[in-house]
């Protein structure tokens, strides 16, 4: 979990050094790990022990 915040921190500081297509492949990286990251908050709000059934039921409605 911290390392997804870390990379999120990293991708918005080389954002501001990159242009074009390089920005548009930070933009997808970034928001990859930020639905990484909305996915575990919410099955972890939901209590340890069903966060995995609740990671196989988010994925099956996507």
């Amino acid at each position: 979990m911290t390392l997804a915040f870390a990379t999120l921190a990293i991708i918005i500081v080389m954002y501001r050094f990159f242009d074009g297509f390089a920005r548009s492949i930070l933009v997808l990286l970034g928001l990859l790990i930020g639905i990484y990251v909305f996915i575990f908050l919410r099955c972890l709000s939901k209590g340890p022990l069903k966060m995995i059934d609740s990671i196989s039921d988010e994925l099956q409605k996507s």
